[in-house]
C-alpha cells in the first residue's frame, strides 16, 4: 500500500481504512494497523480519531454525505415533487450499483454504531416531504422508499435469479417507482 507522505492525513487514513475494512472485516481491523498501513505512527491517527468507532463514524457519515449530495443533485432533475423523487430515489439506488463495497460496509457499521448522520437518508426525507401522500406519514414513506432502493440494490450486487442485469434492475425500479409513487402520491 502507498504510504502517506503529504497532504490531508485524515482523509488518507478514511481512504485505507475503506480499503482494510474490506479486506479484514470491520471487527478485525485496528487504527494502530491502518496508522501502519499508511505509513504514520499509531499517534498521528488518534490525532483525528480518539478511537475506532469514531473513525468508522466517520467513514460512514462521509459515505452517506456523498450519496445525500448525489440525491440532492439528480433530484433538481424533477419538474415536480413526485418526479424530484423518483430522480432522488434512483440515484441512490445507482450510486449503490456501482459501489457494492460501500452499501456493504454501511450495512456493517450500522450493525456495529448508530450515532452516525445519515445525510442520503435526510435527503431523501426532504424530498418525499415536499409530496402528499394518502396514507402514509413521511417517515414510512421515506423508509419504503429506501428500503427499495437498498433491496433492489443488494439482490443485484449478488446477482441473484432475476437481478443479474444493471439495465433490467433500473428499468425495474423505475417502473416500480412510478407505480407506488403515482398511487401513494396525491
Amino acid at each position: 500500500m502507498k504510504t502517506y507522505h503529504h497532504g490531508n492525513l485524515r482523509a488518507a487514513l478514511l481512504d485505507a481504512s475503506f480499503t482494510l475494512i474490506q479486506e479484514k472485516g470491520l471487527e478485525k481491523f485496528s487504527l494502530r494497523e491502518l496508522a501502519g498501513k499508511t505509513g504514520v505512527s499509531h499517534t498521528a491517527a488518534y490525532r483525528h480519531f480518539r478511537d475506532k468507532d469514531h473513525l468508522v463514524s466517520s467513514l460512514s457519515a462521509g459515505i452517506y454525505k456523498r450519496i445525500g449530495d448525489r440525491i440532492t443533485f439528480h433530484s433538481l432533475k424533477g419538474l415536480t415533487p413526485v418526479e424530484s423523487l423518483e430522480w432522488g430515489a434512483m440515484a441512490l439506488l445507482k450510486y449503490w450499483l456501482n459501489k457494492p463495497g460501500e452499501l456493504r460496509l454501511l450495512v456493517a457499521i450500522n450493525g456495529e454504531t448508530s450515532r452516525t448522520t445519515n445525510a442520503a437518508m435526510e435527503a431523501l426525507e426532504k424530498l418525499v416531504g415536499a409530496c402528499r401522500w394518502k396514507t402514509l406519514s413521511v417517515e414510512q414513506a421515506t423508509l419504503l422508499v429506501w428500503a427499495q432502493m437498498h433491496g433492489l440494490a443488494d439482490l443485484a450486487n449478488r446477482e441473484q435469479t432475476g437481478f443479474q442485469s444493471k439495465k433490467k434492475v433500473l428499468e425495474t425500479a423505475q417502473a416500480g417507482l412510478r407505480a407506488w409513487l403515482g398511487c401513494a402520491a396525491k
